[in-house]
C-alpha cells in the first residue's frame, strides 16, 4: 500500500510535530486565555493555544509534504478525496485546559485513501506520570516515549480497574448482562484522544464514544491497534457492531458525500481479548425520531428505543 519507508517518515514527522505541538501547549497552559465557542450553547470553547498550535502543525505538515493534505478542527480545509489525509486536534480537552485541569491532548492522525496509517498524541504530564507521545505506524506497534504499548489483556472487564465512558452514558449506551452491575470504575476525562492513548497503554480496559468527530479519533484508533487492541463502529440499521476499517465522507439521503468534516459514529474501543463480550453486552440508545430522520429527512418522535445487541 505504502513503501515502509515513507510511512516510517511519516511518523517520524507526526511524532516531531506532536511533541512541539506539546510544548506550545505547556507554554500556553501557564497564561490566561481568553476563550470563545463555537456555538451558541457555549459548549463547544475554543482559545488562541487550539488556534496557533493548529496553525503551527497544518504549516509543518504543508512544509515536509507540500502534497498531502489537511483537515483541522479550527477550520483547516477538508479534502475528502484526496490520498494522504492529515487530521489534527490542536487541543483536544479544551475545557480542561482552560480550568487548569492537565488532561487534555494534541492528537494527529494521518490518513492514506481513509485508512489510517500512522497516529501520534501528546500528553501532558511528567514522563514518569504518562506524559509525552503516544505513536504508532501500520504494521510497526505502537510506543509511547519509545516503549511498547499494550491494551488490557482480561477477557471481561474488571471491577477494580477503569472504563472510559461518556457523561450520562445510560442514556447513550445500553449495557447488558454483567455490565449492567458492574461495568468497571467509570471515568470521563473529557478528551476522548487523551482516553485512546491511555487505552492503548492499558490504564482504561475499554471506552465507548458517542459519534466523536474525526479529529477526536483518527490518531489514536491506529495506536489502539498497533497495542493489540479493537475498534467497532455501530452499524446503524443492521444493529450490531461491526470493526472499523476506514474513515469514509459522511452521507446524507439524496445528497452527495458531504466530507470527512462531518464523519461521525458510535465507536466501541478495547483490548482485544474482552472486545467480543463487549460487543455481546452493548449497544447504542437509539431515538426513533434520528432514525426517521436520517431515513426520510424528517423526524416523527423521541421516543428512546433500546435495541439488543
Amino acid at each position: 500500500m505504502v513503501s515502509g519507508d515513507l510511512l516510517r517518515a511519516v511518523e517520524d514527522a507526526a511524532v516531531s510535530f506532536a511533541a512541539e505541538a506539546g510544548v506550545r501547549l505547556t507554554r500556553y497552559f501557564q497564561q490566561h486565555l481568553v476563550v470563545e465557542f463555537k456555538n451558541r450553547e457555549h459548549t463547544d470553547p475554543v482559545t488562541a493555544a487550539d488556534r496557533e498550535v493548529e496553525a503551527f502543525v497544518a504549516g509543518a505538515i504543508r512544509e515536509r509534504f507540500p502534497h498531502h493534505h489537511v483537515l483541522g478542527e479550527e477550520g483547516t480545509a477538508d479534502a475528502p478525496r484526496c490520498e494522504w489525509l492529515w487530521v489534527i486536534d490542536p487541543l483536544d480537552g479544551t475545557t480542561n485546559f482552560t480550568n487548569r485541569l492537565p488532561i487534555f491532548a494534541c492528537s494527529i492522525g494521518v490518513l492514506y485513501q481513509g485508512w489510517p496509517v500512522v497516529g501520534a498524541i501528546w500528553l501532558p504530564g511528567l514522563v514518569e506520570l504518562g506524559g509525552g507521545v503516544y505513536y504508532a505506524r501500520r504494521g510497526g506497534g505502537a510506543f509511547w516515549n519509545g516503549q511498547p504499548l499494550r491494551a488490557a489483556p482480561e477477557t471481561e472487564p474488571t471491577p477494580a480497574r477503569l472504563a472510559a465512558l461518556p457523561a450520562f452514558h445510560w442514556r447513550r449506551f445500553h449495557l447488558g448482562g454483567k455490565l449492567t452491575r458492574q461495568p468497571g470504575e467509570v471515568r470521563g476525562l473529557g478528551s476522548i484522544a487523551h482516553e485512546l492513548a491511555l487505552i492503548a497503554a492499558g490504564t482504561l480496559q475499554y471506552g465507548l464514544y458517542k459519534q466523536p468527530k474525526i479529529w477526536d479519533v483518527a490518531g489514536g484508533i491506529l495506536i489502539v491497534r498497533e497495542a493489540g487492541g479493537q475498534v467497532s463502529q455501530w452499524t446503524g440499521w443492521r444493529r450490531r457492531w461491526q470493526p472499523f476499517e476506514r474513515f469514509q465522507p459522511a452521507r446524507t439521503s439524496g445528497r452527495a458525500p458531504r466530507g470527512l468534516r462531518d464523519w461521525a459514529r458510535n465507536l466501541l474501543v478495547s483490548g482485544a481479548p474482552m472486545h467480543r463480550f463487549l460487543q455481546r453486552e452493548i449497544c447504542p440508545v437509539v431515538r426513533l425520531g434520528d432514525l426517521w430522520r436520517g431515513a426520510f429527512g424528517i423526524t416523527l418522535t423521541s421516543t428512546l428505543w433500546r435495541p439488543h445487541a
